[in-house]
């Protein structure tokens, strides 16, 4: 009885130190993502986000790439945070959560948008945000905040 314990322990023992979730036996159609849903864009092109998620099709559920993912996320300056919900068998939703527009600075030449978690974006569409409290001058962020 004691040697059956101890081949099954260092059966799980080597198993378990030798796991990887890239093995062939992981993609055999139970963990292969079909689709991949993208929600939560307001000022970011939704299908260039969904593209450049495509990667993940046809991949294993088990071994997405987190390090692919936050390139993708860090690309754009409007997404403050992702979440990821892994739907098995075959699915992930992928929920952005966007930089919320504070105030519409115009500093020079150039016209930029403060976050309300105050980060600069510099890529938006004007009309979007004729409507938003507007600065004008030359001012730091630090500045802004000290008055918010």
């Amino acid at each position: 009885m004691i040697k059956t314990k101890r081949y099954i322990f260092l059966a799980l023992l080597i198993f378990l130190t030798t796991f990887n979730p890239e093995l062939p036996l992981l993609k055999l159609g139970f963990f292969i993502i079909k689709t991949v849903n993208v929600s939560g864009s307001k000022n970011t092109d939704l299908e260039k986000i969904k593209k450049q998620f495509n990667f993940l099709v046809n991949t294993s559920i088990l071994s997405v790439d987190n390090k692919k993912m936050n390139e993708i996320i860090s690309q754009n300056e409007w997404i403050h945070f992702v979440n990821i919900n892994k739907k098995f068998p075959s699915t992930i939703n992928v929920v952005i959560v966007e930089h919320e527009p504070f105030v519409f600075w115009k500093k020079g030449n150039n016209n930029l948008i403060i976050t309300k978690e105050f980060t600069l974006i510099e890529k938006f569409s004007f009309n979007n945000f004729y409507n938003q409290t507007q600065a004008k001058g030359n001012f730091d962020i630090e500045d802004l905040k000290k008055l918010y």
